[in-house]
């Protein structure tokens, strides 16, 4: 898979204002939101981060104790202690701006839905990918913010038949869909370059 570089929130606002909501008090007033977590309007129902989601954006979320709401869980609910997962995401070994990895599908699912988002289907990263090539093309000064993960959560479920979201998985047993290679893998996968980003309502 080729790999991407992000940009800064103040050269997408250069490239095209109409893409990046520029008025940043409209962000979502959360308290697990960082405050340079920038998003891409994808359409008039949806937008998506432009950067993934920060081992600090996800620390807060394991430190805050709302990781342990169930409520915010999909059909499972991890059972490590708070330590485990902060040990096992790297928390404070690495710089907490870079990408969050090791972070199974439902723990990335869990972090959406607390965010009253979800996790973007394939053709929303698609559509953010294509705009961030644009963006290349035009000259924009590059500005990576950490670690750029080659992998990356999406919401659906892999089947090899169809390209619509959310369908049937056609594994056995079931896989979801992955950015990268491999394309799919079960819900509970962790790999150290395996991250997500946030999709919310605009």
């Amino acid at each position: 898979m080729q790999s991407f570089s992000f940009f800064s929130a103040f050269a997408l606002f250069q490239d095209n204002k109409t893409m990046v909501r520029k008025d940043n008090s409209k962000r979502m007033h959360h308290p697990l939101v960082s405050s340079d977590m920038i998003f891409l309007k994808l359409n008039e129902e949806w937008q998506i981060s432009i950067l993934p989601v920060t081992l600090a954006e996800f620390g807060e979320f394991i430190r805050n104790g709302k990781y342990f709401n169930q409520d915010h869980w999909n059909g499972f609910c991890s059972t490590d202690n708070g330590d485990a997962v902060l040990r096992r995401i790297g928390y404070g070994l690495r710089s907490s701006k870079e990408a969050v990895g090791n972070i199974n599908w439902f723990e990335a699912d869990a972090y959406c839905r607390c965010m009253g988002g979800r996790l973007p289907w394939l053709a929303e990263q698609d559509s953010l990918r294509a705009n961030l090539m644009t963006s290349s093309r035009k000259g924009i000064r590059q500005t990576p913010r950490g670690k750029i993960l080659s992998r990356e959560w999406c919401g659906e479920w892999y089947n090899r038949n169809s390209g619509r979201s959310n369908v049937r998985a056609s594994e056995t047993p079931p896989t979801r869909v992955i950015v990268g290679e491999p394309h799919h893998a079960v819900p509970d996968y962790t790999a150290p370059n395996l991250g997500f980003r946030l999709v919310r309502p605009v």
